[in-house]
């Protein structure tokens, strides 16, 4: 006795409509600043970092060398400020937050010279983090993000492309004039620098400064429990 399949005496299967849901998303943001802008602040940064550290390749090579944390103080500094609150502010509202004010809580350079790197690591305590490039050149051009999702590594099929749905490792290109504005949890690293001239930037990070008094509260009201957030 045989039979022939079953799928053999069934219709085709088709669809009347089918969509993607690009569920939990992490947003990393970008912005140039305008050459105009960029070249000569980039030049007084440098010039502010020379008279920090003084001769830096000589006591520091293959090391990265980070200044203090307290350069949203110095005035050279003040138009990576209002750059970055203006990406902010955009970052904030595409995310719908309601939030009274945003401000930097922290800033500092990083000089990586040839042959140094900087660990993969996160910024504890802060909302927002990010990083401004001062001076980036070929071979030293790339910062790394990390998935966050930490049971995404347990099963990795070949991928017939790579890309950000299958990545769990995303470069993005860096250059002088480049901002880049991510969540302060988000694992981050810079490869070695395999130039020939310092990588530099400075990074900065950003809270809420009245997030106790204003955001903390609990995110559900007494009576009914639906269970929603």
């Amino acid at each position: 006795m045989s039979s022939a399949p079953i799928l053999d005496s069934q219709p085709d299967i088709s669809f009347v409509h089918s969509s993607v849901s690009e569920t939990f998303p992490t947003l990393i943001w970008l912005a140039d600043l305008a050459p105009q802008c960029a070249e000569p602040l980039n030049d007084q940064i440098k010039a502010a970092l020379d008279a920090i550290t003084g001769p830096r390749v000589q006591s520091f090579r293959s090391e990265t060398f980070q200044t203090e944390h307290n350069l949203h103080m110095e005035p050279v500094f003040a138009p990576i400020i209002e750059a970055v609150a203006k990406l902010a502010k955009g970052g904030l509202q595409q995310m719908a937050l309601k939030y009274d004010e945003i401000v930097v809580t922290s800033m500092w350079a990083n000089v990586n010279p040839p042959g140094a790197k900087h660990s993969v690591h996160s910024h504890p305590n802060n909302f927002l983090s990010g990083v401004y490039y001062v001076q980036s050149d070929a071979k030293a051009n790339v910062i790394r993000f990390y998935d966050p999702r930490p049971q995404a590594e347990v099963m990795m099929p070949p991928r017939t492309q790579r890309n950000v749905y299958n990545a769990n490792l995303i470069e993005l290109e860096t250059k002088p004039g480049r901002l880049v504005l991510f969540p302060a949890w988000l694992k981050h690293d810079v490869p070695t620098n395999l130039s020939d001239r310092e990588r530099i930037s400075v990074s900065f990070d950003m809270m809420f400064p009245r997030y106790t008094e204003s955001m903390s509260t609990p995110l559900w009201k007494g009576g009914q429990n639906k269970g929603l957030r």
